[in-house]
């Protein structure tokens, strides 16, 4: 996302509002001197202003209900939802960074095992079901422990369903700050958490079971974590207005 885009999206109902706002204000300045404003007269609506005493009445108390209705919307709605979202965003911040890494991490993993040399940073659907070809997740075992010097082995599989859970974990943890969270970061970690993978994690934990020897058939799931996540580090980026900390795209 540029950051000209970024700010449309931002700025665009703001801006219409600001407009609306000063079409009000006039009108409301030039309804108390002219009996009809010329711009009225001779329309289909003539006849209806008319009706009124003061010609102007309809269109001076429309644009005054206007002005004071968004008055009291920014008092008691945008000013105190903006200061709370300020108050979270470095909670906000971390949590996106720690979503965005673990990511990253998912990706990262397979594509070391893979012995392809492709970018992590400009990745294409293309080259990453190459990599998911020449990655059998049951040839790379890793270690994990469930206490005190209890540890087991398991395969790639298992390990990147464990890697989701912490994503979803980070994710519900992000959410609780609900309704003090940006549209924006709200609507990519709702893509995130709702994305295909969720459906065949499990299955990629119990991998062994279905007798696949590669990743192909969680290549586009899995390609959709990395789209996804980039696009929260893209907007997160030109949100907070600074570089993520740990920023897997600057490395």
């Amino acid at each position: 996302m540029t950051r000209l885009k970024y700010l449309y999206k931002r700025k665009s109902e703001g801006i219409f509002l600001w407009i609306l706002t000063f079409i009000s204000v006039f009108l409301i300045i030039k309804s108390s001197d002219d009996p009809l404003l010329p711009l009225l007269e001779g329309g289909i609506f003539e006849s209806i202003f008319h009706q009124f005493s003061y010609g102007n009445l309809i269109v001076q108390t429309i644009s005054l209900g206007f002005v004071v209705s968004l008055i009291f919307y920014l008092i008691v709605v945008y000013i105190p939802n903006k200061r709370k979202e300020k108050d979270v965003d470095p909670y906000v911040k971390i949590q996106c960074e720690s979503i965005i890494f673990s990511s990253s991490v998912i990706i990262k993993d397979i594509i070391s095992k893979s012995d392809s040399g492709h970018d992590f940073k400009n990745l294409t659907i293309e080259q990453f079901k190459e990599i998911c070809e020449k990655v059998n997740p049951l040839d790379h075992i890793t270690k994990f422990h469930n206490g005190i010097g209890n540890y087991f082995d398991q395969h790639l599989g298992y390990k990147i369903n464990n890697n989701w859970i912490r994503i979803e974990e980070e994710v519900d943890n992000l959410l609780k700050l609900l309704p003090h969270i940006d549209t924006g970061i709200l609507n990519r970690i709702y893509d995130l958490k709702n994305c295909t993978f969720r459906i065949f994690a499990k299955d990629l934990s119990q991998v062994e079971k279905f007798k696949n020897d590669n990743l192909n058939a969680w290549s586009e799931p899995l390609f959709e974590i990395y789209t996804l996540s980039k696009e929260l580090r893209e907007y997160s980026s030109l949100y907070f207005k600074t570089d993520l900390k740990n920023d897997p795209w600057n490395k």
